[in-house]
């Protein structure tokens, strides 16, 4: 039974239609062509239902201006541009004679169609079409976020400051017997962010954003900043653990701890994410602290704040008092959130700004180890918009992609494309770096100790392979699947938050003999079975905030929207010592040479 909003009932029954604007029938096929959310169009149809004395063309007008402002926001942008509008209605299916008939509206006003501070669906600030709600929020959130910034450093005397940072430096944590350096871009950021009512830092991955908060915390506790009154959150379950466990590791490797040091991680609460932070509700769909009930936090800290969308961060601002100190960590260059916007690129690309540091060293990719510093200096290349050197030598120039004609060419070693058959390298990856002989042995025993589960973990957590496509992962998952015999030692990935179990959305387990193990918790797999995915593969969105020895990254064709440069930048920069590419030279150049156009209105109004 197919549903539609002219009343399916009314058709099956043979009942006349109701006298309405007539249903862009043409529009649903053209959507649905393009892999588009038909709904927009029945949304749009009400809507554009509205204005009752229009014509038919001016109506399919309406309705066809009201789907590319939704799907402008599926795409991430906060606002539909007009220049270029002709050539969306046209892609669209629409004639002319539908984009002069909305130009006119545009224009002219309607009653869907207003003016900055009119209460209607569509609003026209300047050059561009908003929805009313996002641009309330772009508007507030630019106020919110300038206030901040153009604020004068407060809270601690800057000598205070600088008295404490000395003392943390004096006793650094110890990490693998050597002790944690904090470069200058570091100090900086921790002077900014004990100083400054908002704080961006941004930084690559392993260049040092933990060693921040860790050493940010040491310093807060010397100026005698309560650690009750320090709220840490991330966007994600996954995130929010992961700078928890790293947090309270670092604190626990201090070098002989002053007893201030020893008194942080008891009364500090554990990381949240940002929702439960900001008291969401699922049953309400609501949030419990606003304006009117503000966080009693004083310093709120968010790592992977990239992934923050324009809506989420509003209810964020809204959340925290005028007085309280944010901090926000993530990489400006990694891709934008899921959500509309990209509040935190838009906010590290505001020029001469005293809130923002970036991190420039990174630690993860040691530039004493070449396969490292290959990866790094590609990465680099790929995130400045250049494209590597293509070379079949080895050893090759420390900024070159090794190309490999076949599967068994493929050294693990850097940064390696290889043009030829899939599935063969799937094979061996299979052999080499999931089912290894020594895996097998230890999946398939019945007297799994802890230090064995917490091996089979580490092994599983080395590698993976990501894609860029859904598409891709559930061919590969599908392929790894069938390759085996049994379920034991496969890889799988929540897809969900199940507060309850203290499990998240991109948690990564490993189905055992007795059970589905997580950080070396068993769960019973048939009260799981509906929250969990293969994990062989994932989306390059799901690796996000990971880090794998090694990773294979599976490209679309060059035309694929998806394939984008902060895709590519991405997925190479999850990885210590190896990133073999798989796919074509055009598609990563394609990649390469197409960023993430998103039209958002923050940063126009904060320079």
């Amino acid at each position: 039974m197919n549903l539609t909003p002219l009343g399916t009932v009314r058709r099956r029954l043979g009942a006349p239609e109701p006298r309405a604007a007539p249903f862009p029938q043409w529009l649903v096929d053209a959507v649905r062509e393009r892999e588009l959310d038909v709904a927009t169009v029945y949304v749009a149809w009400e809507l554009a239902c509205v204005e009752t004395n229009r014509t038919p063309r001016e109506h399919e007008a309406l309705v066809t201006l009201v789907v590319l402002t939704m799907v402008a926001l599926q795409e991430g942008s906060t606002r539909l541009p007009r220049e270029g509008l002709l050539e969306r209605f046209i892609d669209m299916g629409a004639e002319a004679e539908h984009y002069e008939a909305a130009a006119r509206l545009i224009e002219s006003g309607s009653e869907i169609l207003g003016q900055p501070g009119d209460y209607k669906p569509l609003i026209v600030a300047g050059d561009y079409i908003y929805h009313q709600r996002i641009h309330r929020q772009e508007r507030e959130l630019a106020e919110r976020l300038s206030a901040r910034m153009k604020a004068k450093p407060q809270y601690h005397e800057y000598a205070d400051v600088l008295d404490a940072l000395d003392r943390v430096l004096g006793h650094r944590a110890v990490v693998g017997g050597r002790q944690m350096q904090l470069s200058a871009g570091q100090q900086q950021a921790i002077r900014t962010a004990a100083t400054r009512p908002l704080t961006l830092i941004s930084g690559g991955p392993g260049t040092g954003k933990t060693s921040v908060v860790i050493s940010l915390l040491r310093v807060l506790a010397r100026l005698e900043v309560p650690m009750e009154s320090v709220a840490l959150a991330a966007p994600t379950g996954k995130a929010a653990r992961r700078l928890d466990e790293s947090i309270r590791a670092g604190l626990g490797a201090v070098a002989e701890p002053k007893i201030i040091d020893a008194s942080i991680a008891a009364p500090l609460a554990e990381t949240k994410t940002l929702h439960r932070l900001l008291g969401y509700s699922p049953r309400t769909r609501r949030f419990r602290y606003d304006e009117r009930h503000p966080l009693p936090a004083r310093v709120v800290v968010i790592d992977e704040a990239s992934m923050i969308d324009l809506d989420l961060m509003h209810r964020l601002m809204r959340a925290i008092r005028p007085e309280t100190r944010l901090v926000l960590l993530g990489d400006a260059n990694q891709l934008p959130p899921v959500g509309a916007g990209a509040v935190f690129r838009d906010l590290a690309r505001v020029g001469g700004s005293q809130a923002t540091v970036e991190l420039r060293d990174s630690y993860r990719m040691d530039p004493k180890n070449p396969a490292g510093r290959n990866l790094w200096m590609v990465s680099q290349k790929i995130q400045a918009g250049e494209a590597p050197l293509l070379t079949g030598s080895v050893p090759k120039p420390d900024d070159s992609v090794a190309i490999c004609e076949g599967a068994k060419e493929v050294l693990f070693r850097g940064a390696e494309l290889m043009e030829g058959d899939r599935d063969a390298f799937l094979d061996r990856w299979m052999r080499e770096r999931v089912m290894t002989s020594r895996f097998r042995t230890l999946v398939e025993r019945n007297d799994l100790d802890n230090e064995t589960i917490a091996t089979i973990e580490a092994h599983l957590g080395s590698h993976r392979i990501l894609c860029v496509t859904n598409a891709d992962v559930a061919r590969i998952n599908g392929f790894f699947q069938r390759a085996q015999s049994s379920r034991l030692g496969e890889p799988v990935m929540m897809l969900r938050n199940d507060y309850e179990r203290g499990l998240f959305n991109g948690d990564s387990g490993v189905s055992l003999t007795s059970g589905i193990f997580f950080k070396g918790r068993s769960f019973d797999p048939v009260l799981l079975e509906c929250d969990l995915a293969p994990a062989y593969a994932v989306s390059v969105h799901k690796s996000q905030g990971s880090e794998y020895d090694h990773v294979a990254l599976v490209l679309p064709k060059p035309d694929h929207p998806l394939l984008t440069r902060e895709l590519l930048y991405t997925a190479m920069t999850r990885a210590r010592k190896s990133v073999t590419i798989l796919g074509s030279r055009d598609a990563l150049a394609a990649g390469i040479s197409r960023g993430v156009e998103r039209s958002t209105g923050i940063l126009e109004q904060l320079v």
